[in-house]
């Protein structure tokens, strides 16, 4: 344990452990805790992943950094790596601003464009969870009809980005699902597929979910390159539903 906001210990836990890779996954990554402060959000988002992999340069540990998927204006699909970023809020601002610190500082960092979904920690329920927990009550959910996105499991995710630490991977990739689906039908997919009852999720309009920062309507990934680097194809939203369904299952026996 360490406190990340802390250069000395950090930077002792370098020292001490000498780590051959570092995957970094802190941030604020709530979109509207970062419009109300962005100070705090550049300190986190951008200070501290550029600290992180300048660490990284020094003591030769691979770094591979998690971002997002939210960096353009959502007018258009299945962006790629080679879109110039198109930020619409301060957390996709952060994200974005960090990338290119994280390269600039260590030019052999694996950067990941993502958006994944799986069991979450007790203290907080990821999207999945959500919808599971909801509907195993009854609750009625609203799911937006007019978001989209290309979410890919956790664990298939983790299987991909091992694949490209074992290619000697550098720079960008979109690891994410291949298929592109509003959260509305991903919602309605988990449902389904785990025998919940579909009907009490509703569709609702994010332009009218009264949320503070302005979210882009698509932020569907390409995975083009990923896809022909790892000579692999990324799964389609059923795939990943049935791999974290599987898991929740498989944990659920075993205690």
């Amino acid at each position: 344990k360490v406190d990340l906001m802390d250069p000395q210990a950090l930077a002792d836990v370098f020292e001490n452990i000498k780590p051959d890779y570092v995957l970094h996954c802190a941030a604020i990554t709530n979109v509207d805790a970062c419009e109300d402060n962005p100070d705090q959000a550049h300190l986190y988002n951008v200070l501290l992943p550029e600290r992180i992999a300048q660490l990284c340069s020094t003591y030769r540990s691979k770094l591979i950094y998690i971002t997002t998927d939210q960096l353009w204006d959502g007018t258009k699909p299945f962006m790629s790596e080679a879109d110039a970023v198109e930020p619409l809020n301060i957390y996709a601002e952060t994200k974005a601003i960090s990338e290119q610190k994280v390269l600039d500082a260590d030019s052999t960092a694996l950067i990941i464009r993502t958006n994944f979904f799986g069991q979450g920690r007790l203290w907080r329920l990821s999207f999945s969870d959500w919808i599971h927990k909801s509907l195993s009550e009854n609750q009625t959910l609203k799911g937006f009809d007019d978001i989209y996105y290309t979410p890919i499991a956790i664990d298939i995710l983790l299987e991909r980005i091992d694949d490209l630490i074992q290619g000697n991977a550098i720079g960008l990739y979109h690891v994410a699902g291949s298929e592109r689906v509003s959260k509305y039908a991903f919602m309605v997919a988990y449902a389904n597929a785990a025998g919940l009852n579909a009907g009490l999720i509703e569709k609702a309009s994010a332009s009218k979910g009264n949320l503070k920062a302005k979210r882009p309507a698509d932020m569907s990934l390409s995975v083009n390159k990923v896809e022909e680097f790892l000579k692999q194809t990324m799964p389609n939203v059923q795939e990943s539903i049935s791999r974290v369904l599987n898991n929740h299952k498989e944990k659920k026996e075993a205690s």
